[in-house]
């Protein structure tokens, strides 16, 4: 399982990089220090996209649509759900927006709490 979501994280990985100086939309989501790009919405919706294709039975959510499931949503994900899959599709979206080192893609698995994952678009730490 894990092998198959590290084959999707570095691949968005790689479109991170690969876009990182390009001219991409950036947002503000609650604060005007809270930064959301179109790559954070591209890279989670892919990501998404991904593991549900290759596990259905798994619950996934993200940062950037967290909001749209609400609060007790979530909870009650992390309640009923075995497998849950939880995506920071840019985890330090300042520097990215800036061209700067110092981002990554965070993907968890909550198991009851048991097992996570993580990956650096430039450490592959899968």
């Amino acid at each position: 399982m894990f092998e198959e979501v590290c084959e999707i994280v570095i691949v968005a990985g790689r479109r991170l990089v690969d876009k990182v100086n390009s001219r991409f939309t950036v947002e503000t989501k609650g604060s005007d220090m809270d930064l959301v790009t179109e790559m954070d919405k591209k890279t989670e919706k892919y990501i998404t996209e991904e593991i549900k294709r290759d596990f259905p039975e798994h619950a996934v959510f993200g940062e950037e649509t967290v909001e749209e499931i609400g609060h007790d949503k979530m909870l009650e994900m992390l309640e009923t759900h075995p497998n849950l899959w939880v995506i920071d599709p840019i985890d330090g979206t300042t520097n990215y927006v800036h061209g700067l080192p110092g981002y990554t893609i965070s993907v968890a698995l909550y198991c009851k709490g048991e097992s996570g994952l993580l990956k650096d678009k430039e450490e592959n730490f899968c």
